[in-house]
Parts: structure tokens; sequence; C-alpha cells
């Protein structure tokens, strides 16, 4: 779990290459400094549209694909990855005072 950002700026990579325009931010534990042996990684990808449940999905697996195929993230390595637009993030974490962390 020590690599974990080194993890997420793979991800990062990623997400930048298939959606240049969204922004890359780390959630929960990690963000918190609750880091365990247990904890995944949660990583949000915001974007400035709306995305159907299919096109989450997708660029979910893609941005993950690419993350471990170009990049080097070990495929077992444990990240979450959250597609969500700008009002959703603005309303589920920053309104709420959520600790957040921006990659990208």
């Amino acid at each position: 779990m020590r690599i974990w950002r080194d993890s997420v700026e793979k991800v990062a990579k990623a997400v930048k290459d298939l959606e240049p325009l969204a922004e890359v931010y780390v959630v929960g534990g990690v963000a918190e400094g609750r880091l365990t042996v247990l904890s995944d990684v949660d990583v949000v990808i915001v974007v400035d549209k709306d995305f159907n449940a299919s096109d989450v999905n997708m660029l979910r697996r893609s941005v993950y694909v690419r993350a471990v195929d170009l990049y080097g993230l070990p495929w077992d390595y444990p990240i979450d990855i959250h597609i969500m637009n700008r009002d959703e993030f603005t309303r589920v974490f920053i309104k709420r005072g959520k600790k957040v962390l921006r990659i990208a």
C-alpha cells in the first residue's frame, strides 16, 4: 500500500489520455490518512458531462486497462475507480467537508 501515489498517478495518466479535461482525486481512507493493509485506494474521476451507466462502466474499464497495459499498474492493485460529474462530486465530497487530494 505504500505505493499508492505511484499507482494513482498511473491511473491519472490513463484518464488524461481518454478524458483530457477530467480531474482525478483520491478520497476515503487514503485522503484522510487512514490507510491500512486492508484498504483500497478510492479514485474519483470528475468529468464535466453526464454519463449514462454504460458510459461510466466503459470509461472505468478503459482507464483501468490503459493504466495496467500502458503505465504498469499492477492488475491486482486494490484500486476502486469512481466516475462523477462536477455537481455530484461537489455534493458528495466538497459540501460535506470530506478530505480530497487532487492528483490531476
